[in-house]
């Protein structure tokens, strides 16, 4: 019996310790950031209704909408679609004990604020398909837990950082106005999503990019890079390679015939030559490969396992090294 009555009674502590109140830091935050994103009219704001009036820190549950609560403190929140308007306050960072941070799919505008560096504890940051702008704050360096970045679809106009978490397996910051060239920082991530497509990203890819064993999707399409496609040696696990329009020049490696698991590989759009690994056909279910210097000597081999998935043609002009070949009349001619 007593057994059960000190069952019973740890139960209703960690429940109530579980529910403990937050802290008045984090209680101004939640009504910072009601406020900036125009509260008042979200889809749904179960909790929140006397935030600016009766309520005070004793009131904030995980019952009130978006919001996970334990321990004293708010760990996740999570309000994608719920017609968010405006902008994320500088009191954000106030949240130090958050885990998951999820504003997509709203009408955030602005900049994401410095402060954002102080959650040292988050690990899944997600603001994709808002209207953000300004830059991408220096201090997301200092989010030493973070695993994920979701920031694709708005209109964040700075230089790719020099530095990121090296906790990070996924890193999706797609159409933005992302410029710069991409430092050589991948060696120490683990990265398995790689999207940067749809920015003004140049010059040439880092050999580190090359060495992500868990890479599975890489995805920087509609760029400005250059110079030659990377060996990705190490990338066994590869389902997608899209790095169509941009301004790769050389030939496609032998390697990426060794790709077991590659499903799409888009290359079109780039100043590519040379010969199309046979074993391409092998082990990939879609390609596109127009709009690049091949002739079709090169990829004639692959046409009949692609039948038309290939969007071969048209390719581009290939440049001419000279406007004009002279020789002796009836003297064999031989042309490429």
């Amino acid at each position: 019996m007593k057994q059960f009555y000190f069952i019973t009674l740890l139960t209703v502590l960690c429940a109530a310790f579980a529910h403990a109140q937050v802290t008045e830091e984090e209680f101004q935050a939640l009504k910072a950031l009601y406020n900036a994103t125009d509260g008042d009219n979200w889809t749904k704001r179960t909790g929140w209704e006397n935030i600016n009036t009766t309520a005070t820190k004793d009131d904030v549950t995980t019952d009130w909408w978006g919001l996970n609560v334990y321990d004293g403190h708010v760990k996740k929140i999570t309000m994608g679609s719920n017609n968010l308007n405006g902008n994320i306050p500088n009191e954000i960072g106030a949240f130090v004990y958050m885990t998951l941070l999820n504003l997509s799919r709203n009408n955030i505008s602005g900049v994401i604020p410095s402060e954002i560096g102080n959650l040292d504890r988050l690990e899944d940051l997600n603001i994709e398909r808002n209207s953000l702008s300004g830059t991408l704050p220096p201090e997301i360096k200092n989010m030493s837990a973070l695993e994920k970045i979701a920031l694709s679809i708005n209109s964040i106009n700075s230089e790719f950082p020099a530095q990121l978490p090296s906790k990070l397996f996924w890193l999706e910051i797609a159409y933005n106005e992302i410029t710069g060239v991409l430092p050589d920082i991948f060696r120490e991530m683990d990265l398995v999503v790689l999207s940067l497509q749809g920015n003004k990203l140049t010059g040439e890819l880092p050999k580190s990019i090359s060495e992500l064993k868990s890479l599975q999707h890489l995805q920087i399409g509609d760029n400005s890079f250059s110079g030659e496609l990377p060996t990705l040696d190490s990338c066994e696990n590869l389902r997608t390679i899209s790095v169509y329009n941009n301004n790769f020049t050389g030939t496609i490696p032998e390697s990426y015939g060794n790709f077991l698991n590659l499903d799409k590989f888009e290359i079109y759009g780039n100043k590519l030559h040379g010969e199309v690994p046979v074993a391409l056909a092998e082990n990939v279910e879609f390609i596109k490969l127009k709009n690049n210097y091949f002739t079709f000597r090169a990829v004639e081999p692959i046409l009949s396992s692609f039948f038309n998935a290939n969007d071969y043609t048209p390719q581009k002009e290939i440049p001419l090294s000279q406007n004009a070949i002279g020789v002796d009349y009836g003297t064999q001619l031989t042309l490429d």
